[in-house]
């Protein structure tokens, strides 16, 4: 009996570990990066149902009074989540395709697991809906993140260009 208890015990702690290991904050915002870029890329034959299904996720990758900024014709500067949803519905139905890539990702974790800090590089060739010539963005982003009830979320980004 004595025997069982201490392997469930040692199951247990094995388990949490594990969790732990997986679910650590770093891993976690890797994980919505990656989100955040199947929201910002597009390919030709989405559907309304993907765009609505994206808007949703968006949303709730970002604070309120999120903040971003970019040195791009693309974007003005975001200064709320329902400034980010219109430039988004906006600039998704402007573009046909957006390719992104991202690389050097470093984050540093703050404040007893409260904010983060979030570098990336960004490469995106977004594809007009027009004839127009496509559009190779190269940026550093710092993301600033901050952790809401648990959940971790976006309340600025930083675009620094690097245009080809």
């Amino acid at each position: 009996m004595k025997n069982k208890i201490v392997a469930v015990i040692i199951g247990i702690s094995f388990l949490s570990i594990l969790v732990l290991l997986f679910n650590s904050d770093e891993r976690i915002i890797k994980r919505k990066l990656g989100q955040l870029v199947g929201i910002a890329a597009k390919e030709k034959d989405d559907s309304n149902f993907i765009f609505i299904s994206k808007v949703k996720k968006l949303k709730s990758l970002f604070t309120y009074n999120c903040t971003l900024i970019f040195e791009n014709e693309l974007f003005p500067e975001i200064k709320n989540v329902d400034e980010l949803l219109v430039v988004y519905n906006d600039l998704y139905n402007y573009v046909e395709e957006v390719e992104i890539e991202l690389s050097d990702i470093s984050i540093v974790i703050f404040n007893d697991s409260k904010a983060a800090l979030t570098k990336v590089k960004g490469n995106s060739i977004v594809k007009p809906r027009q004839n127009e010539k496509s559009l190779i963005i190269e940026q550093d982003l710092e993301i600033s993140w901050l952790k809401m009830n648990g959940k971790w979320q976006v309340f600025v980004i930083n675009g620094i260009n690097l245009w080809e």
